[in-house]
């Protein structure tokens, strides 16, 4: 007879272990619904319809990354906070942009106040900084919080920073302000990559790489950068720099087709314990992370992230940050 499964102290949510995906006292932070609101504004300012289908579309591509998140992580360990609130007007049926009722936000999901991220910049919180060895790395235009932990650095701007181990893959221009503050991240290794040039909906940040290449650890800790064909292929050089960044840091060189998956599939985010939340629907991306990281280590969306990406320039990792305890922080004057 098999051995009864036993989940304690192991705490398990609708079957998927949580236990080492996040340090102790960390969390996830994720936006409220509004940012749906705040995405699509420009594109219906342009003239785009925004017909029912569309909003529920993006509404249920929302709740499969929030849920998905809880999860993995554990309910109690994700923490909704209030982005901006861009709606012209409020009905019964839910908020009105520009003539477009949105997906009515019940109170549960309406957020907490999360005062050390400036309110314009909480609908993108990887973009307000970056975590380094449990220190904050910061723009104090974005972020409100001073403290031991938080540090005024180049590296503040997530979609431009990849990190894993004692390495980290810059952007061009992050890579020039670095190597006029090199002691601050001392024992790292900081390499530049190259800008993504390949042809992006509006929505897109041109500057940020984090949609089209990922910096991961495998098993055994090996070190791998798994890019989309689409930008290693780009011209450039971009492949060639990027097998020689990898063979620097010794790293597996993976590179995917990239014609048939989602917008930004890349985005995706790697916890602790090397596992790895992102999209369904990216086929070969999801087989080659599989054989990378562990089978048990994927955990996908249902249903894959397509529209978002598109209409917003984000998926899941721009939409998400891990933040540390933050006993002790005082909120900027």
């Amino acid at each position: 007879m098999a051995a009864e499964s036993r989940q304690t102290p192991r705490e398990a949510v609708d079957g998927i272990f949580k236990e080492g995906r996040l340090p102790a006292g960390y969390k996830i932070i994720f936006p409220t619904i509004d940012v749906i609101g705040g995405s699509i504004e420009t594109h219906i300012q342009a003239g785009l319809k925004v017909d029912d289908r569309l909003l529920i579309a993006l509404g249920n591509e929302y709740d499969a990354m929030l849920n998905l998140l809880k999860k993995v992580v554990g309910e109690e360990n994700v923490r909704l906070i209030q982005s901006r609130i861009v709606y012209t007007q409020m009905t019964p049926q839910g908020p009105v942009l520009r003539g477009a009722t949105l997906p009515k936000m019940p109170e549960s999901m309406k957020g907490e106040e999360f005062p050390y991220i400036d309110w314009k910049f909480r609908q993108w919180p990887r973009d307000s900084y970056s975590l380094i060895d449990g220190q904050i790395h910061a723009d104090p235009v974005m972020w409100n919080g001073k403290g031991d932990i938080v540090v005024d650095s180049p590296f503040f701007e997530g979609g431009k920073v990849l990190q894993r181990k004692n390495v980290l893959l810059v952007t061009p221009d992050v890579y020039g302000k670095y190597k006029k503050r090199k002691d601050i991240v001392p024992g790292k290794t900081v390499l530049p990559i190259p800008f993504v040039e390949v042809k992006l909906p509006m929505a897109v940040a041109k500057d940020h790489i984090d949609g089209h290449v990922a910096l991961l650890e495998g098993k055994d800790g090996e070190l791998g950068i798994f890019a989309a064909e689409s930008y290693a292929k780009q011209g450039n050089q971009t492949s060639k720099k990027l097998r020689s960044v990898a063979q620097r840091i010794g790293a597996r060189f993976v590179e995917i087709d990239d014609a048939r998956l989602p917008l930004l599939a890349f985005n995706f985010i790697q916890l602790w314990d090397n596992s790895i939340v992102m999209s369904g629907g990216t086929g070969e991306l999801e087989f080659r992370l599989k054989d990378f990281v562990g089978e048990d280590k994927i955990f996908t969306t249902n249903p894959p992230i397509g529209f978002t990406p598109i209409l917003a320039g984000g998926s899941i990792r721009c939409l998400t940050n891990i933040i540390p305890p933050l006993d002790g922080l005082q909120i900027a004057a």
